[in-house]
């Protein structure tokens, strides 16, 4: 599904708001006040992790419009019914993308039946969306919920997608981790396209995702990769692999 002008123009408005984030935590949180007051999706939570298999396992996920008790009752009774987290465990962040309740497997809903009805509904929650965002130094897990059966649509999950693709780049950087790759080296715009390289994209997502040409990214990742020292993609993922996920 296409999003309009004004639907990439909230969506900026999110990612702009977290520029000034002081570290890992307050991203988290302007991420989520982000959401609800652009995007109007009001209740979020925002967990992180070393790998996407263990995600929802964080013990303290930041929150926004939930009562204090859910959180921890999720991670203390319910997180191993998630069927979200069945799924995390079974492949990475990139290739899972944004998925909804809805999208489940009828016999995934059936087996996960206690955690919808003794948690999600008892919490007054009908209605889920999991954004996986990939960094490369950690992955992040961003949940959108509502009260409502199926409130969440084809355009609510193109702009996770969109969501997803805009954050994974700055990721490492709002996450305070040091630079063991020796990126500093780099002006923004470069260890912005290396770091959607490290992700897996080519040049004409970047570019999309950038709103610029695909040979501006070319020219970019020439001069990065003179900077580095490194030949190809493959080289430049190598070297940002050893990046070390810090809280």
């Amino acid at each position: 599904m296409l999003l309009s002008s004004s639907d990439h123009d909230r969506i900026d408005a999110v990612v702009a708001a977290c520029e000034a984030a002081r570290g890992l935590q307050d991203l988290r949180e302007r991420v989520l006040d982000g959401l609800a007051t652009w995007l109007d999706f009001r209740r979020t939570t925002f967990f992180v992790a070393p790998t996407f298999r263990e995600v929802f396992d964080d013990p303290e996920p930041v929150t926004h419009g939930l009562p204090v008790h859910v959180p921890a009752t999720y991670h203390e009774v319910f997180r191993h019914t998630d069927p979200f987290r069945q799924i995390a465990a079974g492949g990475s962040a990139r290739r899972v993308g944004p998925i909804s309740l809805d999208q489940l497997h009828p016999l995934q809903q059936i087996s996960h039946k206690e955690y919808v009805t003794r948690f999600l509904v008892r919490n007054d929650i009908r209605a889920k969306v999991v954004i996986p965002v990939q960094g490369t130094g950690g992955t992040a897990g961003i949940g959108l919920l509502a009260p409502e059966s199926g409130a969440f649509g084809a355009r609510d999950l193109a702009m996770a997608r969109r969501l997803a693709l805009r954050l994974s780049a700055h990721y490492r950087l709002w996450s305070g981790v040091a630079d063991p790759a020796g990126l500093d080296c780099l002006t923004r715009r470069e260890r912005e396209i290396c770091e959607k390289v490290a992700t897996g994209l080519g040049d004409h997502e970047i570019a999309l995702d950038l709103r610029i040409s695909p040979n501006t990214v070319k020219s970019h990742l020439k001069r990065a990769y003179e900077k580095l020292g490194v030949a190809n993609r493959v080289k430049l993922a190598e070297r940002l692999s050893g990046l070390r996920f810090t809280r």
